[in-house]
């Protein structure tokens, strides 16, 4: 697993991102890439790397977070996720890879999200588009009250 070692040899982020988007994934936490790429400016968007970058974070968020009931009884699961900014969220959210013994723990994990450093920091705007992800026919009644 990468320890963070590259940012002291490399100066700027553009550079630490590309550097980082070359490990293996095995040795990549998708933390340190989603911080890493929050730090570029908005017009390294445009790069082409920047599509491989979100497609590689996304996968690994979803990877790493797959089982929601493992990320909602874990510490350390459930503290990184907070740290989670939207984007990450809503992708894991979206996704049809997620292992979940029903919709609301899907509910409760992104309610831990919002009592969480990101949650706190998306507007409301955000909690929508989140909230619209959750699959409300699979809720049990008491969720839905």
């Amino acid at each position: 697993m990468y320890e963070g070692k590259l940012a002291g040899e490399v100066k700027d982020t553009l550079t630490l991102a590309r550097r980082l988007a070359d490990l293996p994934p095995s040795q990549l936490a998708a933390e340190q890439l989603v911080l890493v790429l929050q730090t570029l400016p908005d017009s390294c968007a445009l790069l082409p790397e920047h599509k491989k970058w979100q497609q590689l974070v996304d996968n690994l968020v979803v990877s790493l977070y797959r089982d929601v009931h493992a990320v909602i009884t874990s510490a350390q699961l459930r503290t990184t996720f907070q740290q989670l900014p939207f984007a990450a969220v809503q992708q894991w959210a979206g996704s049809d890879e997620l292992t979940v013994d029903s919709e609301n723990s899907v509910v409760e994990l992104l309610s831990l999200w919002m009592a969480g450093s990101g949650g706190q920091a998306c507007s409301q705007e955000q909690k929508q588009k989140l909230s619209c992800l959750v699959r409300v026919q699979h809720l049990s009644p008491a969720q839905l009250v």
